[in-house]
């Protein structure tokens, strides 16, 4: 692991396109889980950082992409299998494949930009400012211009190349940026953004040095381990964390219940009953199974305070 580790940071100070020596099948394979474990640790270094914003108020999770399309009924499996295959395999096309720079490895990024970033925007914004499709269209059109004019692209590469320490980060950075789409827009988010995109760009960077230390694939195979090690740490926590149910009295004399999440909240006790509220606590199965009785043939509510016809 030490010398992986070393490899890793020696490469991350001065990136190079090809590596003077590629690893052997066995070597490869060896790195790969290696670097698996490597970044689980840096996921749970980063992430409680990333929930920051969130925590004190700043950036909705409610909002957020994943848990929007979780919470849709019928959508769990087709979320997990284009987070495990589908979107690793766009996103590896579209930032890893360009890092070794020859004309036929940016053209799944002419195709995909104007798909993923266009409509996406088109319907997240729900078809209010539409204009915005031409915006990844234009620098599309640009750069199929730029790519498969031979005397420019000759220009272009050798620059590249030059430069390729500052081109290798433009892309994990454009990469872990491209992920502030999965919030809802806010000046917050602009604000906390090196924040939140924190575990993307550390990902990235790591995901550079696989696509070319063993190629783009083996790249491919590392992020759909990496999201599908999200989703499951995602699954635990909505599972694990303290779910409310506070049921309330009314100006009208009726009762409304009301369903308060939240990741990190004193577990006090599992029923709480006052005059005017009665408040279940525990995880959200937990508390979902009581107020409808999926796993309880009877839940009654015993107490003085509230009249006994309520």
């Amino acid at each position: 692991m030490i010398k992986l580790l070393t490899t890793l940071v020696l490469f991350l100070k001065n990136p190079t396109e090809f590596p003077t020596q590629k690893p052997q099948l066995k070597t490869k394979i060896k790195w790969i889980s290696l670097l698996i474990l490597f970044d689980f640790l840096l996921m749970f270094i980063f992430i409680p950082l990333q929930k920051i914003p969130q925590r004190l108020g700043f950036i909705d999770p409610e909002s957020h992409r994943i848990v929007e399309l979780f919470s849709e009924k019928g959508n769990s499996i087709p979320v997990i299998l284009s987070t495990i295959l589908l979107i690793p395999f766009l996103e590896e096309l579209i930032s890893r494949l360009p890092l070794q720079i020859k004309p036929i490895n940016f053209l799944p990024f002419i195709i995909a930009i104007p798909l993923y970033q266009g409509i996406f925007y088109t319907y997240k914004i729900h078809g209010e400012a539409s204009w915005v499709m031409l915006f990844p269209i234009c620098i599309a059109g640009i750069v199929s211009f730029l790519i498969f004019n031979k005397f420019i692209f000759s220009k272009i590469k050798t620059y590249l190349q030059s430069k390729y320490k500052l081109y290798f980060y433009f892309i994990a950075t454009v990469f872990a940026l491209l992920h502030l789409s999965n919030f809802q827009f806010s000046w917050y988010l602009l604000i906390f953004a090196p924040l939140l995109v924190l575990p993307q760009f550390s990902v990235g960077l790591i995901l550079g040095f696989v696509r070319n230390h063993c190629g783009f694939f083996y790249g491919f195979y590392f992020h759909g381990i990496h999201n599908a090690a999200l989703l499951l740490l995602f699954n635990f926590m909505m599972s694990s964390s303290t779910t409310t149910a506070v049921i309330s009295k009314t100006n009208t004399d009726g009762y409304q219940i009301l369903l308060v999440e939240e990741d990190f909240s004193e577990k006090l006790t599992d029923l709480k009953i006052t005059p005017n509220e009665i408040k279940i606590q525990g995880t959200m199965s937990e508390v979902i199974s009581k107020l409808t009785r999926r796993k309880h043939k009877r839940f009654c509510l015993k107490t003085t305070n509230l009249p006994a016809n309520k």
